[in-house]
């Protein structure tokens, strides 16, 4: 389960600040100008892609195979009712921005809820630190955008730029500064692969 959450964080949270910081150019490329005000709905879900991933191991992972399906039932009935609630409240103050606001919310009760009834039955740790430490990490990303849209003005080309240089800094990054143990175990697989085939 550790490695799972592992896996989960150490994707999830570079998805989520890279899209938080490329919102203007994933809504421009994909839906048009039109659409700009939606920027910040985009920035507002962005937690959701890392949210969502974390939920997902407690429930597909621990709740179901240990015959909990009641329990996480009622963390997505729990979720859908404070979705409901928060939309009536919200979406009439910030219309789309609020029904944002409330899936976001929502999402992150469910992740509680699945968290508590898990612990009941295993111990399980969400980490917080690991986290938080990711998302200091992929900050420049923020640097990276900028420059992009400095020297470019198609979305499609800023995107494709930042995603690269975002990936290699972040990979890298993690790797000899960090040493995080997958990067570290997926460089040991790699290299002993091509150390096989180049043996036979």
């Amino acid at each position: 389960n550790s490695k799972t959450i592992q896996f989960v964080v150490f994707i999830g949270v570079p998805l989520m600040v890279g899209l938080f910081f490329t919102a203007p150019e994933i809504i421009t490329l994909f839906s048009g100008n039109e659409f700009l005000p939606s920027i910040t709905t985009i920035q507002i879900l962005s937690p959701v892609v890392l949210i969502i991933g974390i939920t997902t191991n407690f429930s597909t992972q621990l709740l179901i195979p240990m015959g909990k399906d009641r329990q996480l039932l009622c963390a997505v009935l729990c979720g859908t009712l404070v979705s409901l609630i928060l939309n009536f409240i919200l979406i009439p103050l910030f219309l789309h921005n609020g029904a944002a606001i409330s899936n976001l919310i929502a999402e992150a009760v469910v992740l509680f809820m699945c968290y508590i009834f898990a612990r009941r039955h295993i111990i399980v740790i969400i980490p917080y630190k690991e986290i938080i430490i990711n998302i200091i990490i992929c900050l420049p990303f923020a640097g990276f955008v900028f420059i992009s849209r400095y020297f470019l003005s198609s979305p499609i080309l800023i995107l494709f730029i930042t995603i690269t240089i975002s990936a290699f800094y972040y990979l890298m990054f993690q790797l000899l500064i960090i040493k995080n143990d997958l990067m570290v175990e997926l460089k040991e697989m790699i290299f002993n692969k091509i150390y096989t085939q180049l043996k036979y």
